[in-house]
């Protein structure tokens, strides 16, 4: 959603019900979310809130005030 509201390109990748078994076991935690980005699977909602908002500087302040409200 930081992403979007940011305007910028992004891929969301949309787990069935049916594939989450195997899905799952790739997982770091065995949970999702996770961002892979920059070589690196980051886990957890707050932790990819901020790492997004940190990377997306021209809109900070509002990835921000999103983020404590999704989250």
């Amino acid at each position: 959603m930081l992403y979007a509201v940011a305007k910028k390109e992004f891929t969301n990748q949309v787990v069935t019900f049916a594939d989450w078994p195997a899905v799952k076991e790739e997982q770091p935690l065995k949970q999702l979310p996770t961002l892979k980005t920059e070589g690196q699977v980051l886990c957890q909602s707050n932790v990819i809130a901020r790492h997004v908002a940190r990377r997306l500087d021209s809109a900070r302040r509002r990835m921000a005030i999103c983020s404590t409200r999704v989250l």
